[in-house]
C-alpha cells in the first residue's frame, strides 16, 4: 500500500515538473511574441521619425517669425552712454551723434 502510493506521488511529481516546465515555455513565447509585436509597432525609421517632428522652414515661415520679433517692443532697441557729461547749455542730439560717428 505504501509503495502505491508512494509510486503515485511520483507520478504526480513528474506530471507538475512537466506542466511546470510546458508552462514556463508558453510564458516565454508569449512574453517574446508580445515584446516583437511592440517593438514592431513602435519602432520608426530615422526618416518617419523627423519628418513627423521637424517643421518645414519655407521662406514665408522665416519672415513671418522675423517680423513678429521686429514687430515686438524690444528694450534691445534702447542704447545707454555712460560717462557723458551734461550741461544745460549743450545739444545732447549733437553729442551722440559725435559718439556713434566715432563708433563707426
Amino acid at each position: 500500500l505504501k509503495s502505491g502510493l508512494i509510486r503515485s506521488q511520483s507520478t504526480v511529481i513528474k506530471l507538475q515538473a512537466e506542466l511546470l516546465e510546458i508552462k514556463s515555455k508558453q510564458l516565454e513565447s508569449t512574453v517574446k511574441t508580445a515584446v516583437q509585436n511592440t517593438v514592431q509597432a513602435e519602432i520608426k525609421t530615422y526618416s518617419q521619425a523627423v519628418s513627423k517632428t521637424a517643421p518645414v522652414l519655407t521662406e514665408e515661415n522665416l519672415k513671418k517669425v522675423v517680423q513678429n520679433a521686429v514687430s515686438e517692443e524690444d528694450r534691445s532697441r534702447n542704447v545707454l552712454i555712460f560717462g557723458l557729461k551734461e550741461s544745460d547749455e549743450e545739444k545732447l542730439c549733437d553729442k551722440v551723434d559725435v559718439i556713434f560717428q566715432q563708433i563707426d
